[in-house]
């Protein structure tokens, strides 16, 4: 999850993309009445609370107004790089490993 004005980053490994949990992470880590962007993913529908709007990656669409999530593709682009140039593959083993701050200050790799 990415703060747009301040551009702080968010993200942590989760056990499961199911609604309970994605919604979960995003009441967590927002205010009510926040705004929020996703791609078409079923797992967001139905949030309460914040303002979602979606664009459908489906349809070759990426920005609908002021949604889009170009920054967290952004994020996860680096992290996967960072990733493959240490362990070649992401996985859960090598995932606790890695600090996460944002796209644009560093990833820290122990």
């Amino acid at each position: 999850m990415k703060n747009r004005a301040t551009g702080k980053t968010n993200a942590k490994v989760v056990e499961s993309t199911d609604a309970a949990t994605l919604q979960g992470f995003v009441y967590d880590n927002t205010e009510n009445g926040a705004e929020f962007y996703t791609d078409e993913a079923a797992a967001y529908k139905g949030m309460v609370g914040v303002e979602h709007e979606t664009v459908k990656h489906c349809a070759s669409e990426y920005v609908n107004g002021i949604a889009h999530t170009n920054g967290m593709e952004s994020f996860w682009a680096v992290l996967k790089r960072a990733c493959h140039g240490t362990y070649h593959q992401f996985s859960r083993n090598n995932s606790s490993a890695m600090w996460l701050n944002s796209p644009t200050s560093s990833i820290l790799v122990r």
